[in-house]
């Protein structure tokens, strides 16, 4: 089972985190925001290439599977929701 985000835009990926979190795999597009948020704990494709999305699932399905669910975990526990409300609700605060 993994978590799949073929997205060509996205603001954070959050979806991305808390499928690490709940100890799934994340197959990403290649895009700027999932390669900063999720760095090595998800494997990436590019979202316009039905080529390059076999390629990662062959990946998935070749590579250590706890490996990638331990990094995602670490990276999950990272983030908090609570300093995220607080962050976020600093820049709307900021923008008023």
């Amino acid at each position: 089972m993994a978590l799949v985000q073929p997205s060509i835009s996205e603001g954070f990926g959050l979806t991305g985190i808390e499928a690490m979190a709940s100890h799934t795999a994340v197959l990403a597009s290649d895009i700027p925001v999932f390669r900063e948020i999720y760095q090595d704990a998800a494997i990436f494709f590019d979202p316009n290439s039905s080529d390059s999305f076999l390629q990662a699932v062959k990946q998935l399905e070749l590579s250590d599977r706890s490996a990638i669910i331990r990094k995602g975990l670490a990276l999950a526990a990272s983030y908090s929701f609570e300093q995220m409300t607080r962050e976020i609700w600093q820049e709307f605060q900021q923008k008023l």
